[in-house]
């Protein structure tokens, strides 16, 4: 097996995992009620670039770049303002 696959999968494991560190991390500041959008943004990033990544990847679906954007883009918006409703009150 090609070592480079595997990093990418590494690392792609490791951006799914700080994602998750980084929206932990939110709710917390939310229900604290502290400034919350310093671990928000960047989680927002990280949930755009893991999706947009597994869904142009060779490894992953393989969509064309102007579809997977848009798919990740969406989705992305998606799971924020769940999120953000499950969330914020």
């Amino acid at each position: 097996m090609d070592f480079s696959l595997i990093w990418r999968y590494f690392a792609w494991s490791q951006l799914i995992v700080a994602t998750f560190v980084l929206f932990s991390a939110t709710a917390y500041l939310i229900r604290k009620e502290k400034q919350y959008l310093i671990t928000l943004v960047p989680s927002i990033i990280c949930t755009l670039i893991a999706f947009a990544y597994i869904l142009q990847a060779s490894e992953g679906l393989g969509l064309p770049s102007a579809i997977a954007n848009l798919i990740s883009l969406i989705a992305t918006v998606i799971v924020t303002v769940i999120f953000l409703k499950k969330y914020k009150k």
